[in-house]
């Protein structure tokens, strides 16, 4: 009874912190604490505790390279222009009539490119509300269509810390893991753009103008060198080169762009990459280009550390395993694919974080797959990419809701018009259910005919 409760405060915890505010870390810490305390009040020795913790600690070490990586390419990108000169020519190609479409396929752009939906949404998405608001248009619709194209790139790209860290959990192939995500896209992404499409027409097109699409123009040197940085990672992710290596390779080239075209010292172009990208006070850029970095990573990663301590307190106690009986009995009637994303919905609806979510999403769900198995693991690591990941920003209390919708400055009255996030897990979840009815019905023809033949 104590653990329940204890597990209900820290949830409300969890939801009152995000409506005011505070950073998730902090009741993540506090819950930890709690859940510490209950579980040494049930005689549990100091020592088997400390053990607990420590399970899965070796998933936030594991991706602690990737992590950093991310955050020094997301900053050299900038410095270098890349991302300037992808935000100003995307931009001017926008068709009025197809505005809101196309702030979904141009910020779904920029997301595979970075990997991130928050560094999608803070420099084309924030450019693109801009001209939003600027013409007329339906913001709730716009910051839709721009948060669904940021999750994209966050669940499909080989950059994406999120998607590197499915893999490492499920001890997994990326490459593979990234194809099968890529594919299982394009359904979701063609009837997301139809119905941007569709809404669209029934909005009067917008006049488009904005001065920070002229002010990157000036800003920064628009050659076609500063795209070397975007095909080097694609070139070196296409060949199968490991992604730390290829997200490095892809730093260094940035690195010199910034130093050699853009005119950047190289003092300034190490300080960008360890502590974020500015563009100085005052600057008219600075909302849209300023982030990035390696520092900007770190609270991902107590997030990550913090994660890995509930997990392995959660495995060691056993504390969630009526949920997970739940589960698997909804696999064995439904398919494990069901049973999976009932668990990123169970998760997600108490669930801070997208690195949370996850994290509790593999322990409902894991016992479902043969963890002896590379292709089992493989289907674990697509069924939590597909439904944990995709969830998050569905839920108003999550940051990867709430921290889009402030860049953006609208509230949770996106989320209904969020359609790519809502149509990627219920596609994999019925695709999945047919695979598996399928499955069923050629077993019992089978039986059947055996029976017959006897």
């Amino acid at each position: 009874m104590i653990t329940a409760v204890s597990l209900l405060v820290i949830v409300a915890g969890l939801i009152i912190c995000s409506f005011m505010g505070f950073p998730a870390l902090y009741p993540l810490t506090a819950g930890i604490i709690l859940l510490c305390l209950v579980t040494l009040y049930h005689k549990v020795e100091f020592k088997v505790l400390w053990r607990m913790l420590l399970l899965d600690i070796k998933l936030p070490l594991n991706s602690l390279y990737v992590f950093l990586a991310i955050g020094a390419i997301t900053a050299s990108w900038r410095a270098s222009g890349t991302i300037a000169m992808i935000i100003y020519y995307g931009a001017r190609l926008i068709d009025p009539q197809w505005f809101i479409p196309c702030c979904f396929w141009l910020t779904a752009l920029m997301s595979l490119l970075l990997g991130t939906a928050f560094g999608a949404t803070g420099t084309v998405g924030l450019t693109l509300i801009v001209m939003a608001k600027a013409a007329g248009v339906n913001l709730p619709l716009a910051a839709g269509a721009i948060i669904s194209g940021a999750f994209v790139g966050d669940v499909c790209s080989p950059m994406s810390s999120s998607t590197n860290l499915v893999a490492i959990m499920t001890k997994s192939s990326i490459h593979r893991l990234i194809a099968r995500l890529m594919k299982q896209a394009l359904l979701p992404f063609a009837l997301a753009s139809l119905l941007f499409i569709l809404l669209s027409r029934q909005e009067a097109a917008p006049v488009i103008e904005s001065s920070l699409i002229e002010e990157m123009g000036r800003a920064f040197v628009m050659s076609p060198w500063v795209l070397l940085p975007a095909a080097v990672v694609l070139l070196l992710i296409l060949c199968k080169v490991k992604i730390s290596r290829a997200i490095t390779a892809s730093c260094l080239v940035a690195a010199f762009a910034a130093w050699l075209i853009q005119g950047q010292p190289p003092a300034g172009v190490l300080r960008s990459i360890v502590f974020g990208y500015s563009m100085g006070e005052g600057a008219a850029l600075k909302t849209v280009m300023d982030g990035g970095g390696i520092m900007s990573m770190a609270y991902s990663e107590m997030i990550l550390l913090v994660s890995a301590l509930y997990s392995g307190l959660f495995k060691g106690t056993g504390m969630l395993n009526p949920i997970k009986n739940l589960i698997r009995q909804v696999a064995q009637k439904a398919s494990r694919a069901v049973g999976v994303t009932l668990a990123a919905l169970i998760t997600c609806l108490f669930a801070p974080s997208q690195v949370f979510a996850m994290m509790v999403t593999n322990q409902f769900a894991a016992d479902l797959y043969d963890q002896e198995m590379e292709k089992e693991r493989e289907l674990l690591a697509f069924g939590i990419a597909s439904t944990a990941m995709m969830f998050s920003p569905l839920v108003p209390w999550n940051i990867c809701s709430t921290v889009p919708a402030a860049m953006l400055g609208v509230g949770p009255e996106y989320i209904p018009l969020s359609f790519y996030p809502l149509l990627f897990p219920a596609c994999y979840a019925f695709s999945s259910w047919l695979k598996w009815r399928k499955t069923i019905d050629h077993t019992l023809k089978r039986s059947h005919a055996g029976v017959d033949h006897s």
